[in-house]
């Protein structure tokens, strides 16, 4: 695909993983600018995540690396779009939390901005957004095991749900996490969130 647009475009161009992207909009214009090392978090009908360690987006052979959607939290899960079962989009995405809400009674469209407005009102929707949370703060947690990255700069759907819906992911980040000072902590982007767009930007500069 790159090489096709750029006989096309007559412009240079290239191509990375959008959580990847993600991570250079936060590091260079976001709310990773004065850090050394974090996670930028991609959630929505898909999770990622885009890897800063020691001032430097990090990436495998030939762009790979950032699919943690794609670990695998339940070897019985569900059965994930990749092929195999129980790897964390199965618990941990919009999918995931509009299976649930329907088997629960609760009306479409299920986000989580809708869940955190309601929660108040409706315990269920509470319960569902707490659980919602926790399966995006255990997978974070699992991360964290690995790599220790500190911060997490969540994006998207999480992102959107509000400070209640980000206090209850960050618990279930640090209760299962190692036991460190300071705590992981998680960091909510900016609404409306460019850091894609200003990622692109940034890599296209370096």
């Amino acid at each position: 695909l790159v090489s096709l647009l750029r006989e096309d475009l007559g412009v240079p161009v290239f191509a990375t993983h959008h959580p990847r992207a993600q991570a250079y909009g936060d590091a260079w214009m976001g709310p990773g600018r004065n850090l050394s090392s974090f996670c930028s978090v991609f959630t929505g009908e898909v999770l990622g995540i885009g890897i800063f360690q020691d001032h430097e987006v990090r990436q495998g052979t030939r762009g790979a690396g950032g699919e943690a959607g794609h670990m695998v939290v339940d070897m019985n899960g569900d059965p994930c779009a990749c092929g195999r079962r129980g790897c964390w989009e199965t618990v941990a995405t919009l999918g995931w939390l509009r299976q649930r809400a329907r088997e629960m009674g609760v009306p479409d469209p299920v986000t989580s901005v809708r869940l955190m407005c309601e929660a108040e009102q409706d315990h269920r929707q509470e319960n569902l957004a707490r659980w919602y949370a926790n399966m995006i703060g255990l997978g974070l947690a699992n991360i964290e095991q690995l790599l220790g990255l500190g911060t997490y700069i969540l994006h998207g759907d999480v992102a959107r749900g509000g400070e209640q819906l980000r206090m209850w992911t960050e618990d279930a980040l640090v209760t299962n996490s190692p036991e460190r000072d300071p705590k992981p902590r998680i960091v909510l982007s900016a609404e409306p969130d460019h850091s894609v767009i200003r990622g692109c930007v940034a890599l296209v500069i370096t």
